[in-house]
This record gives structure tokens, sequence and C-alpha cells, in this order.
């Protein structure tokens, strides 16, 4: 271990941190605490709203798996989620194809469910959960993946509650992803979130991103932002009890900090660490690392409809001038897998080889086309919390200043990186995407259809919007397969991104912490976790 030399700076902010944290975790003995250091912020408790870390808090405290899925173990011994449908909430669930080729699907839920209010969870909350989303424009999955009515399409008409527990959605066709789709969606107190809206504020935005509007395994205690959230477990959750009592999420942007936290056993759980300090912790007496391979893409984000980047050349200049070959072995140590194209690495259809390689000549020359061959001052932006894309920062900042190209490297709070990326008002930003259903159509809906709130940089190419829908709802893989590579081909042309890799995910805990899964999403479900020997 070399931490002691690396962290000699930081020791006295560390040894705070830990003093605190400590502290509380000696006054809290006598109950089952789960802490959890992070380094981004939580923005707000709102999935409509929210991304990254928020997103990690606010599943503990939103019952989000309307169905589940189930869990396997790999070889290793990890726990990881698999593609097969489990009840949830919805207890059970059908799909009725009609005469003229559109559908019914009914979802009856459980009877004895409540919200942390008080309120008894019924079929109401999950009609007005799929009209907010709808409203908030926030509905591309089901309307794509789902082949849903939209929000301007006789909404009433088509989502039916039949009874206190059961609920009718209209579809204009089957389609294959229908009830994957529902396996990640929030669900909310319609009656207390219906409480709070406003003339000026009909979906109740700033109600919900900060109160507990929930049914989930833990209810929000406390919130310092910046600081921590505590949650305490909900007694009257339908599901299985949780292990721990409280959960205590820990915000410690300093990464040496979280390292020692983990390692003096001061938090349970420590989350944003780089692959090279994980590899180093895994060796550490107390401590264990979960790697596995990842579909999470890795990329720098071009948006085309801010000036200077609407500029064709200069996207190329960038593509062309990046260091593709020392990515992942000087900043991943090689646990990361490649990837070339919009179509992750391991799916049917990706590229197994790089089309586009560093060639600084060759982007000098695109720099010149683009009309700046006496150079050019651009902003890269990145989310706090994430050394590895600062490390990748600045290898590509050293390339752009030999064709003259000088890169400014800002990084992010969690909240106002969110805010860029749900607004589209970043020009050029380095940050990862992770589909939640692992396939290549998926994918293109996901990041490249222009309808997308997934799609951070407005990209919009008329041909790959028409190619999305056919492409989802094909039931012929030789065809899907076409139309996968025709968009990729089409996305690949348009130098939106710069492919950089699929790190390896990576979750570093405290040895005698059980039950972690690795999820599709990647998220963290926490109220899963246990302590052996508890």
């Amino acid at each position: 271990m070399h931490y002691s030399t690396k962290c000699r700076g930081l020791a006295i902010v560390a040894v705070a941190v830990i003093l605190a944290v400590g502290a509380l975790f000696v006054a809290q003995a006598e109950e089952k605490v789960l802490i959890v250091c992070q380094a981004g912020d939580v923005a707000v408790l709102d999935n409509q709203q929210s991304t990254g870390p928020s997103k990690n808090t606010l599943i503990d405290i939103y019952d989000w798996q309307w169905l589940r899925f189930g869990t396997d173990v790999d070889a290793n011994g990890v726990l990881y989620s698999t593609k097969t449908i489990l009840p949830g909430i919805i207890r059970d669930w059908r799909t009725v194809v009609h005469a003229d080729g559109t559908c019914t699907h009914t979802f009856y839920l459980r009877e004895d469910g409540v919200f942390h209010s008080g309120n008894p969870i019924t079929a109401a909350d999950f009609k007005y959960a799929m009209l907010r989303r709808a409203a908030l424009k926030r509905d591309y999955i089901h309307t794509f993946l789902g082949a849903m009515y939209g929000y301007t399409e006789d909404f009433d008409l088509h989502v039916r509650v039949i009874d206190d527990y059961t609920l009718e959605v209209d579809a204009k066709q089957p389609m294959p992803y229908f009830w994957d789709i529902w396996n990640q969606r929030t669900y909310y107190d319609s009656v207390l979130v219906q409480a709070n809206a406003t003339p000026d504020d009909p979906w109740a935005l700033k109600y919900v991103a900060k109160n507990d509007c929930g049914s989930g395994p833990y209810v929000l205690d406390t919130w310092v932002p910046g600081v921590e959230v505590q949650l305490s477990r909900f007694e009257q959750y339908w599901g299985e009890a949780p292990y721990f009592d409280r959960i205590i999420w820990k915000i410690v942007p300093d990464l040496a900090s979280r390292i020692l936290l983990l390692m003096s056993g001061d938090v349970d759980v420590a989350f944003n660490i780089p692959m090279k300090e994980a590899l180093s912790l895994a060796n550490e007496p107390g401590v264990k690392v979960i790697f596995g391979p990842s579909a999470n893409q890795l990329a720098i984000q071009i948006n085309a409809n801010i000036e200077p980047f609407n500029n064709a050349n200069l996207r190329w200049a960038l593509t062309y001038a990046f260091p593709y070959d020392d990515i992942i072995p000087s900043i991943y140590s090689g646990n990361a897998q490649a990837n070339y194209g919009p179509i992750p690495a391991g799916f049917v259809g990706a590229m197994t080889e790089r089309r586009f390689n560093t060639d600084l000549v060759k982007a000098r020359e695109y720099l010149v086309n683009a009309g700046y061959g006496d150079g050019i001052a651009l902003t890269l932006n990145y989310e706090t919390g994430y050394p590895e894309q600062e490390q990748i920062g600045i290898l590509f900042k050293d390339n752009l200043k030999q064709i003259g190209v000088d890169l400014e490297l800002r990084q992010l709070p969690t909240g106002q990186f969110q805010t860029g990326t749900g607004k589209k008002t970043l020009g050029m930003l380095i940050t990862a995407a992770l589909g939640w259903i692992q396939t290549a159509d998926y994918y293109f809906n996901l990041n490249w259809n222009s309808t997308s709130s997934a799609n951070y940089i407005g990209y919009g190419n008329p041909e790959v919007d028409a190619l999305i829908m056919p492409a989802l709802s094909e039931p012929d893989a030789a065809k899907r397969a076409e139309m996968n590579d025709r968009m990729q081909e089409l996305v690949l042309g348009d130098a939106a991104w710069i492919y950089i890799c699929q790190p390896n995910f990576v979750a570093a805990m405290r040895s005698d912490i059980a039950g972690y899964i690795v999820e599709n999403t990647e998220l963290h479900h926490l109220w899963l976790l246990s302590r052996s020997g508890g």
C-alpha cells in the first residue's frame, strides 16, 4: 500500500472526517446502521429530475421496482441480477392482443402496500406516475419501448383504473420490452404530491425534489445538502424488512478521505473509487471489492447545437486528436473493455476495431478546415466525484495542445452538471451512458433518439429517428441487426461522441457486508445489504 504518501497532504481533512463519522458510529452502536460515503451530493429526491448519486439514495426511499429481476451468482460468488421478471408491488400481470393488433396490459397490485404518509398504495398512484412522467416529457421509454399512447393521445381513455388494485394500459402493439421497463420505475404518493401542487408548479416539482413521497423500505429522516442524508427503516414496507435500522449517506468529495474511511472501518461502503485505488483496496484486510464487466459507455459527448461544435470539421478534429490507446492501460490498469462505436462491446453488432484512431496530423487538418488554424479555446465539462474523467481530460488536453486547441477542464458539482445535461446546455462533456435493457436497439433509443431525455447533447438525425421504432419492434433478429448497423453508421458519421471505453464495474465495502447484488442498472440497492455475523 502507498496511501500514506499519497494522502499525507489531505491527512488533516481525512482524520477530521473519520473522527466525525466514528463518533456517529459509536453513538449508534446499538442500532444496525449502514454508513455509506460517496463523492457527489444528493441533488434531488424526484426520480424524474435526478441522475447519478441522487438515484442511489432515492431508490431506498421509493419502491421504484414495479416488477423485479431475479438474482443469480457467478463463478466468483458475485450476486447479479438476471433478466427473469418476478412480482414486486405488481403481484401479477398479463397481456391480451386484440384482433386489430393493439393490446391491453393489465397490472394487478398487492393490497397491503402503504406510503410513508400512511396513504394506501392504489392503482390511481400508478396511473398518476405514468401521467406525471409523460407530462414532464420523461416518457420516451414507454412511448417507444412500450408502444404506449402519449400524454396528448386520450391518456384517460388508454390508462384505466379498474378498481383500487387493478390498472389497464392500452398499447398500439405488443412490444418485447414492455414488462422489462417496469422493473426500474418510480411511483409516487399521488395524494401527497397533488396536495402540494400549485398553478405555477402543477406537478409539484419543487415539493417532490426535497420531500419524501415514497413507499420504499426506508423513510427520509434528515437531509443536509452537501453533508449527509439519514434514512430509517419503514416498518410498514410491503416487502421483506431490510436488515439495517438506518442508512447514513455521507457526502465526502475527497477521494483520499473516502479510502481512509473505508480502510478504518468508519464507513461500510465507499463509492466513486477509481480503478487503480480499487485494485489496491482489494488487498487490504477487512475490505472487499466487487468487480465485473460493464456495458457502461464512457464517452466525450459533443453538442452540435451549440457553437462552435456545430462545425463538423471541429468535431472531427477532436475525434482524431483523442489519445485512445492510452486510456485503458494507464488509467484503468487494463480493467475496461474497448468501445468503438454506439453499440456497446459485447452486444450483437458492436464494432470489433476502432475506425478513428489518434492521428494528430489529420486532426490539425480538420481544425484548419474548420476555420481555426490560429487556434481555439474549448471547455470539457465533467461531474465531481469522477477523478478518472479528469485524468482522461488531462491526456486529451495534452494532445489538443499539439494541434492548437486550448482545452479547459471544468469540474461541475452534481446538481449543476445534472442541470446542464437535463437542459442540454453543455457544449462538450465527459460522462458514461448505461442502458437498463441491454440490446443495441434500446441503446439507440436511449442515447440517439432526438426526443430522449437521456440524449444530453440534443442529437437529432431524422433517419436514425425513423429507424428506432421499427428496430425495437422487429421480431426478426437479422432484420433488426440490419437496422442497428445502419443506425450505427449514421451516428458514427455525425461525430457526436468520442468513444473511450467501458470501465469495469467497481463497488468497495467492508468484508462483513453481505448481499450486494450487481444490478444491470449499476445503481446500488442498499436496502438488500446485511452484516455477516450480525
